[in-house]
This record gives C-alpha cells, structure tokens and sequence, in this order.
C-alpha cells in the first residue's frame, strides 16, 4: 500500500494561523481565568481570612507572588503564540546569534524576579517579626499519633486525640502566642490555616511558633504532615476570644468552652 504523504506541521501552521492563535487565546484563558475566580473569592486570592496580625502579611505576599506567577504565564504564552504564528510564515527557521540585549533580557528578567521575590521574603520575616515581638503567653504543645496535647502556663492542659473529641484551644484576642512545639515520635506539622502559617514538629528539637491573635472566633487546625494511620483524624479547635471569657475559662480549670 502507498504511504501517506508527509505533512510539515509547519505548513499546517501557514494553512491555519487562525487555529493556532485560537490555541493560545485558549491557553491564555486556562492562566488567567483561575486566577481571576480565586481573586474573586474574598479578595485573597483563595487564601482564608486572616485571623492574626502576622497572616496578614503573609496574605499581602501571596498576592504580590500570585500577580506575578500570572504575568510570567502570560508573558510566556503570548511569547509563543508570536514564535509559532511569525514562524509558520517562513519555510525556513530564523535564528539570532550573539544577540546582547536578547541575552541581557532573558538573564535580566529571571534575575529581577528573583530578587524581587528576595525582597518581598525579607520584607514579609521583618513584617511578621515585628507583629509577634515582645512578651507572650507560652503554650508548650507536644505531637503524638495520633493527637495533640496543650499545656498552659497555668497547668490548664487540654487534649486532642482520635479516641477524643478534638481539642478546644482557647487564646485571648490581641495577645502573642508562642506555641512551643515538641514531637515524642514522628515528624508531624502544626497548621491552622486561619493563622496563614505552619510549621513543622520535628522529634528532637523544639520549634516555636509565634502569632499574633487579631480577630475573635473558631478555627481548624490539623497536623499538615502525613504522620500514619490515623493522621486523618488529629485534628484540633482554636477559639479566640475576649480576655475575660479566657481568664473565666483558665479559672474553669480549661473545662468546657468559654
């Protein structure tokens, strides 16, 4: 049987620049639109509301990053829909050699990202220094599989566990707190989302977390490092309330909520 005639992707690309130019409006919109749809939802970008002083701050960076993750995908689409539309006029490729200022732009470019990004990191430790400096309440917090367990300053203590009903943290608003995190076993992560900070419970070493509370209410919290079996379900509550309703609780010996 006769073989099929080879066709040149290129000639297909000068048959139909239409359909190539449809491609990366299409390409395009698959950047841009998710980003505009998380933009949307709280004008976080997808992030949550930010429940201290600190996370506010790392929300301002997760929308400078974002921009700019979303400007360097469009850039790079749009640079290949003119590659393939102006290639596929010529039947033959077109190459700069030694061009200066094309190497200059693309070191240039990446290099001024970087350091922008380097910046924006640096601004962000200062920023969150900052917010969570000066005296705080110690909260000694230790990881077990499958739970946690929450030591107060008072000797009020308080429990998470999969056997249990998960743990009630209970803070005082427009307070510092230092979780001091410790692990007996395995590498687990303290993560409250609501704080827009996490951190890892190494065994061995103590990790200190440091927020600054800011708006009042109840937040998840959940071990971020998958831990074993049950790590699913090592869960816990932080309730942030006012400082009376916190004496009250701590004076209750941690019993029930505030």
């Amino acid at each position: 049987m006769p073989s099929e005639p080879h066709t040149d992707p290129a000639d297909r690309a000068r048959r139909a620049p239409g359909r190539v130019v449809a491609l990366a409006v299409l390409a395009g919109i698959v950047v841009l639109v998710p980003t505009a749809i998380v933009a949307m939802v709280g004008g976080n970008f997808g992030m949550p509301e930010p429940a201290t002083a600190d996370g506010e701050a790392v929300v301002r960076v997760w929308r400078i990053l974002l921009v700019m993750a979303t400007a360097v995908g469009a850039l790079v689409v749009l640079l290949l829909t003119v590659a393939v539309v102006t290639g596929a006029r010529r039947r033959h490729a077109s190459q700069s050699k030694g061009s200066v200022p094309l190497e200059v732009a693309y070191t240039a470019v990446p290099l001024g990202l970087v350091a922008v990004i380097f910046g924006v990191g640096g601004w962000l430790g200062i920023r969150m220094a900052d917010e969570t400096d000066g005296d705080s309440m110690v909260i000694e917090t230790e990881a077990f599989r499958w739970g946690w367990r929450f030591t107060y300053p008072d000797g009020v203590q308080v429990v998470s566990a999969t056997s249990a009903d998960e743990a009630l943290v209970v803070l005082p608003v427009d307070e510092t707190i230092t979780f001091s995190l410790r692990s007996n076993d395995v590498i687990h992560s303290f993560f409250v989302p609501a704080f827009a900070t996490k951190l890892d419970v190494i065994p061995g070493t103590v990790n200190e977390l440091r927020v600054h509370t800011r708006t009042e209410g109840e937040y998840a919290g959940h071990c971020a490092e998958f831990c074993g079996i049950d790590h699913a379900r090592m869960n816990f509550r932080v309730l942030v309330v006012d400082q009376a309703r916190f004496d009250a609780w701590v004076a209750a010996g941690g019993e029930g909520e505030p």
